[in-house]
């Protein structure tokens, strides 16, 4: 669940990417790779037009700060306990690039403007070392630009990265891929093995049909059997037999856990309630 749900009647929003030519260029990105991956909001269609929700994304130029030479002096002893001194050098480039995320809801509200990088929000990335100064001007002399290049892509893929968990943490229905895991009695031997675990398969059955497009009802109603056996079940277990305590432990987990994702949260917490002793 978002942390603060759009009304029920928005369904579409639009996505825009505010920033330079030359800062794309530079990037190594495509415009539409950036939108595409990562200003989606998650349960919503993405339109052109007269949009629910508009998502803009701006990225401002990337500023190399300094580009400074290290030098390091480091003793150590030969073998025969002689002190020897070491020089070796480095290059140490700091850096920064704002971005920042704006969305406004049909009406023209501001829902979110912040940065999540600022001009002052620097960074340092020091190079390997090097034995001479002249090997350190070399490589800094050919791989320069590839450096800056692959600085700036990673701090981009950092700032989309927490814009987009921004934009679909707040207001977005994001896809699970993994099964919701019901638990089962794990010995095939145990007598209530096969009951348990029919019921369990019912339930991943049920919420197998979760659509954010949709309602709940067609899940609800799939896993309503299982729910009924697990409450009935659960009555009969004495908590005091070891055995049935585990299974008691069963039917509460799994009706407390499909009751979450059936956004029943009251019925979920007095199932918990009325069993605080498992």
């Amino acid at each position: 669940m978002p942390d603060y749900p759009l009304p029920k009647e928005y369904t579409t929003y639009s996505s825009n990417l505010d920033m330079s030519f030359t800062e794309l260029s530079k990037s190594g990105f495509t415009e539409s790779y950036l939108i595409d991956t990562y200003l989606k909001l998650e349960g919503y269609k993405q339109v052109n037009k007269n949009p629910d929700v508009e998502i803009t994304a701006t990225v401002g130029e990337f500023i190399v700060w300094s580009e400074l030479r290290n030098t390091n002096r480091n003793k150590t002893k030969d073998k025969n306990g002689v002190e020897q001194v070491r020089y070796t050098y480095s290059m140490t480039v700091k850096y920064s690039q704002p971005m920042g995320l704006q969305v406004f809801n049909k009406e023209g509200k501001t829902l979110i403007d912040k940065y999540v990088f600022t001009m002052s929000d620097t960074r340092s990335w020091t190079s390997s070392t090097y034995s001479s100064m002249s090997d350190l001007d070399s490589y800094w002399r050919i791989q320069r630009k590839t450096k800056l290049s692959d600085l700036q892509k990673d701090l981009m893929k950092e700032g989309m990265n927490t814009i987009s968990d921004l934009i679909n943490d707040n207001f977005g229905f994001q896809l699970i891929n993994d099964k919701i895991k019901f638990a089962a009695i794990g010995k095939k031997s145990h007598p209530d093995y096969e009951r348990f675990q029919k019921n369990a398969e019912i339930m991943v059955a049920a919420f197998q049909l979760m659509d954010a497009d949709k309602s709940l009802d067609a899940v609800k109603t799939k896993a309503q059997p299982a729910l009924e056996f697990y409450a009935s079940s659960a009555q009969k277990y004495n908590t005091g037999n070891k055995d049935q305590k585990k299974l008691k432990h069963i039917c509460l987990y799994n009706q407390a856990l499909a009751y979450c994702w059936l956004e029943d949260f009251d019925q979920g917490r007095d199932t918990c309630e009325v069993n605080p002793e498992v």
